[in-house]
């Protein structure tokens, strides 16, 4: 009995796939499975160029920016350098790339005549190379000198020295006024001691 059922079902399936209907179902069935089978494949390297494409798009835009901000800053210096160019000698006045002990000193003893102040000793703990060279490449630092200046002169004068130092062009900074009084041939006088700082820019030997 199930041989004669097995026997009518192979039969039918054989009439089935006989008809030009199935046939061509099958057919068709295979060609799209083709189709998107080998189309997958193929637009997956176009694609993954496209995307690869993009982001290097997106990566020149953002350096594309990058350089903008730069160029507008190096713009933005440029036009600063030139504001302050005619300004830039005064800073070679001021802190000069060479000691310049003795105009340093000259400074002094003009400020304290101009203000009535006698000066009784100046000491120095080294004296710098005045001949030091050094090219332009050279990394230069802030080298201080220092004056220790002993004064004799009223209140009033000593300050206006002080005054008149920290004025000055060239930079003279006084860190430090000590006060004493000095007994003399029956008078009294006002002493002070003056902490002179002078800046440069140089080799610094201590390095």
């Amino acid at each position: 009995m199930a041989t004669s059922k097995q026997k009518n079902i192979t039969k039918t399936l054989a009439r089935f796939y006989k008809k030009p209907v199935t046939k061509v179902s099958l057919e068709l069935f295979f060609s799209l499975f083709a189709i998107i089978f080998f189309t997958v494949f193929a637009i997956k390297p176009t694609l993954e160029t496209i995307a690869g494409l993009v982001k290097e798009i997106e990566d020149k835009e953002q350096l594309n920016e990058q350089l903008q901000r730069k160029v507008v800053s190096l713009a933005t210096a440029q036009e600063e350098y030139q504001r302050l160019s005619s300004k830039i000698h005064f800073l070679d006045q001021a802190i000069p790339t060479q000691p310049q002990l003795v105009y340093s000193l000259k400074i002094v003893e003009r400020l304290a005549t101009e203000n009535n102040i006698v000066i009784n000793s100046i000491r120095l703990p080294e004296i710098p190379d005045e001949k030091s060279q050094h090219s332009a490449t050279t990394a230069l630092n802030r080298v201080d000198i220092y004056l220790n200046v002993s004064v004799l002169g009223d209140y009033q004068s000593i300050r206006d020295m002080v005054s008149s130092l920290h004025q000055y062009r060239r930079s003279l900074i006084v860190e430090e006024v000590t006060f004493s009084v000095e007994d003399k041939m029956e008078t009294q006088q006002l002493r002070a001691a003056l902490s002179i700082r002078v800046p440069y820019f140089g080799v610094n030997s201590a390095k």
